[in-house]
């Protein structure tokens, strides 16, 4: 019987882990993804009317929209996976604290 609870008890703190992994990677994935996405709306700005790098507007200002409209997308997936995965910490813990209580 205490076999099975050693077993137990590794495995809930193996699923501890990976859970934690993921969040502690997608965390940092979206970070970068949105410093990326603000420095690139940033420096969409000096491209708009009346700044003074309007005249190159079409040949570069308007590649740096598209990036942004790439980044926008990527940026909102990570965002979402790490919420997800920290849902799914938060209700293993619950379901592990739930379990070891009732033991």
């Amino acid at each position: 019987m205490k076999k099975r609870n050693s077993q137990w008890k590794s495995e809930e703190a193996s699923s501890l882990a990976v859970a934690q992994s993921l969040v502690n990677l997608w965390r940092q994935r979206a970070i970068v993804l949105g410093i990326a996405l603000i420095l690139n709306i940033a420096s969409i700005v000096p491209f708009l009317q009346d700044h003074f790098l309007h005249a190159y507007a079409d040949k570069f200002g308007k590649y740096l929209i598209y990036l942004s409209m790439c980044l926008l997308p990527v940026f909102a997936f990570c965002a979402w996976q790490t919420c997800s995965f920290w849902l799914y910490l938060r209700d293993l813990k619950k379901a592990y604290m739930s379990d070891s209580t009732h033991s």
